[in-house]
């Protein structure tokens, strides 16, 4: 008769470690590359938000450089970036009187900039949304965008 090999269990022992320690590798591997790739792009936008404030002037400047003209009805000026809502964007609501045009918005869009301090110009983007008291133009309303690395607002 044939005597029968007793197994220690070693052998099993090893497969089951090796087995194991791949599933780990594999697992760090994918936790890795998958939170590479899915990483929030939410996130860096909002980087930066508690270093940056607007401060009571510089609403006071951008308001006071629209009123100037006659042409503006009402000008109100504020950002996102309250307990609730967090935004790099500067929101100017602009309503005209019944007779003005467009034209006077632009020029004084482009002047508002210098009303942010260096700091703030760098980190904010700016929006002009304008209206009409004209119920019957077509053209309004009218939405002015400038971007933080831009110099002159898109229309």
């Amino acid at each position: 008769m044939k005597k029968k090999k007793k197994s220690n269990g070693s052998s099993a022992m090893i497969i089951v470690t090796v087995v194991v320690l791949a599933l780990a590798v594999v697992s760090l591997f994918g936790y890795i590359v998958y939170k590479n790739i899915f990483a929030s792009v939410e996130s860096k936008r909002y980087e930066g938000l508690d270093e940056y404030k607007i401060t009571v002037d510089e609403i006071n400047g951008i308001k006071e450089e629209f009123n100037k003209l006659n042409e503006i009805d009402t000008v109100n000026v504020y950002t996102e970036s309250n307990k609730n809502t967090k935004s790099r964007i500067i929101k100017i609501r602009v309503n005209l009187k019944e007779d003005a045009g467009l034209d006077v918005v632009k020029e004084v869009s482009n002047s508002i900039v210098e009303k942010l301090s260096e700091e703030n110009r760098e980190f904010f983007d700016l929006e002009v949304f304008v209206t009409s008291d004209n119920e019957e133009s077509e053209i309004y309303p009218q939405i002015g965008y400038k971007h933080r690395s831009k110099t002159e607002f898109s229309w």
